[in-house]
């Protein structure tokens, strides 16, 4: 099986990926590989010489919105791959430092709407899309990310825990003054969490909001009940979407009690002290 690995900084998850021998992996970074020599010099070389061992290949300059041009080094991707990757979609901002403001936040949701929309050209069939993110996170969290899928046809299948036996070995790579911090920021810190897609073929036709508000997907419209007809996993996959978002919100809401209690704790503990 053939996968593609999009943005992926040092080339660590594709080096990765291709030693574990279940795909040949088309590694792929929007920097230049000179960029990438200077700014990782000992584990990008590394990394690259691993994924050519195995069969893969390594590709610079790719912009993961334009998946769907024939342009290089574009032409060759359609309809090629079982697995499309991407850990942690990222989009630098016009200022390194200002990765947190508006109008970054909007440049990084930006760079992902437009990606899922080209996403389903390079994936076959059966192909799969599978994204990495942290699920709180205020600048693309998990309501974003299936909101937006399913606007573009893709259905969750699952989701996990990243890569939870070696997560601590992938470093966040950024592009910026970040990387060159002693602090390494790593995918363990962020609890990152994976998710699957398949996508239904139909632009628009995923697993909306609406339908996890307690309306049925069958009685929506006669175009809903073709898609059930023509992939009959449609139905499971948005089973497994509305779990996957009760047992979300359930977690988000555990974790607020335990926020909440910690205060109240803290407050009560001090005014005891004071009155002391």
């Amino acid at each position: 099986m053939k996968a593609l690995v999009l943005g992926d900084g040092d080339f660590s998850f594709s080096a990765r990926l291709a030693a574990s021998k279940k795909f040949t992996v088309t590694a792929t970074t929007v920097e230049t590989e000179s960029e990438l020599e200077s700014r990782y010099p000992v584990v990008f070389l590394k990394n690259n010489n691993e994924i050519y061992h195995h069969g893969g290949c390594c590709i610079f300059g790719v912009d993961a919105t334009k998946l769907d041009t024939s342009e290089e080094p574009y032409s060759g991707f359609a309809g090629k791959f079982d697995r499309l990757v991407w850990n942690n979609p990222y989009a630098e901002a016009a200022e390194a430092k200002s990765h947190r403001t508006l109008m970054a936040k909007k440049i990084h949701k930006k760079l992902v709407t437009d990606f899922l929309r080209c996403a389903p050209t390079v994936l076959c069939r059966s192909g799969k899309l599978v994204l990495s993110i942290n699920p709180l996170s205020d600048i693309m969290g998990e309501e974003f990310l299936l909101r937006h899928a399913a606007a573009s046809g893709f259905v969750l299948c699952s989701q996990y825990p990243f890569d939870s036996k070696r997560e601590h070995e992938y470093v966040l790579r950024y592009g910026d003054d970040r990387d060159r911090g002693k602090t390494k920021r790593t995918y363990t810190k962020k609890s990152i969490r994976t998710y699957e897609f398949l996508h239904n073929g139909v632009e628009g036709a995923g697993a909306s909001p609406t339908v996890l508000g307690h309306k049925s997907q069958r009685s929506s419209s006669h175009g809903s009940n073709a898609l059930e007809e023509q992939d009959p996993r449609l139905n499971q996959a948005l089973d497994q979407y509305s779990l996957a978002r009760v047992l979300s919100f359930k977690q988000e809401h555990i974790q607020f009690v335990k926020l909440a209690c910690a205060s109240v704790l803290s407050l009560l503990l001090a005014l005891f002290v004071s009155y002391r």
